[in-house]
């Protein structure tokens, strides 16, 4: 099971390498906003330099996705096939239409472990891109909560900070880029994943994931990019090290950027942000990308 505490490199790539040079990063919701200056920010490589946005005010809210972290909590124990899931699946796919994603369902039943029988629901936003390509960035994060908490197995946990906080990033990613004119250089696809964390053992974890990569054609897995998956994003105290079954390569573009922005640790007690070694081994969404070649 996934400690407090347990993020893979993907969880923050994104804010940094993406966020961070296009609007605002927000390290932890509640602290106050630091803005980036865009034209004098220099990458030098990075999934960022693929995005190019002709508005001059883009922000990234820590308030608005700390007000949708309180939605979701408020619908209750998002437990799949329960009410609260299915309004929470609802909640998200009004969301990307709005922000103007096309989004859709993808509906399955469980076939292993404490999920068989069980009807999950995975919910897609896909922004295209105008060029003639068919390259795809895959985002994701799992809204659905655990039926049991660590330590009562008869009560469920929240998942305000597993669940949650993952969503209310991605959507307000999706606020973004749907209110601004973009030119992409490749499609976007947002994955919000049901059943990552059904019950004991990895056969009734990762149900979501795994379902959607297994049906990835031969084609669909050689047009895409990557995978940057967002886990346990609303921690008050917030750490990220090197994870040691991520990409590399990808690992080496999230800790080059937080050293350009400041957020890599100097050795200070207490710090946060992120940490240039490893520090655990996460078996979480993205190994099931990974499995398939992925990165």
């Amino acid at each position: 099971m996934k400690e407090r505490m347990l993020c893979n490199f993907a969880i923050f790539f994104l804010l940094v390498s993406l966020i961070a040079p296009l609007a605002t990063v927000h390290l932890q919701f509640q602290k106050e906003e630091h803005k980036i200056d865009l034209d004098t920010f220099d990458e030098d490589k990075g999934i960022e330099k693929n995005l190019i946005f002709k508005s001059r005010t883009r922000s990234f809210s820590g308030t608005n996705a700390n007000a949708s972290v309180i939605e979701q909590c408020n619908m209750g124990y998002r437990i799949p096939n329960s009410s609260a899931s299915l309004e929470c699946a609802w909640y998200i796919h009004d969301k990307l239409e709005l922000y103007g994603l096309d989004a859709e369902f993808q509906d399955f039943i469980g076939d292993a472990g404490e999920g068989a029988g069980v009807r999950f629901r995975n919910v897609i936003g896909t922004l295209r891109t105008q060029k003639e390509t068919n390259r795809t960035l895959l985002l994701g994060a799992h809204y659905d909560t655990r039926p049991f908490s660590n330590t009562n197995v008869s009560i469920p946990v929240m998942g305000a900070n597993d669940g949650a906080s993952g969503v209310a990033v991605l959507l307000e990613l999706a606020r973004i880029f749907g209110e601004r004119t973009t030119n992409l250089n490749f499609t976007i696809k947002m994955l919000f994943f049901d059943g990552e964390d059904f019950g004991n053992g990895t056969t009734s974890m990762f149900y979501g994931s795994r379902y959607y990569a297994s049906n990835m054609t031969t084609q669909e897995i050689s047009d895409t990019i990557g995978l940057i998956l967002l886990d346990m994003v609303g921690d008050a105290d917030l750490q990220i090290y090197r994870e040691g079954l991520s990409d590399t390569n990808l690992t080496e573009l999230l800790m080059n950027a937080a050293s350009k922005l400041g957020y890599l640790s100097d050795g200070t007690p207490g710090f946060q942000g992120f940490y240039n070694f490893v520090n655990h081994y996460v078996i979480d969404d993205h190994i099931q990308f990974k499995e398939k070649g992925i990165p």
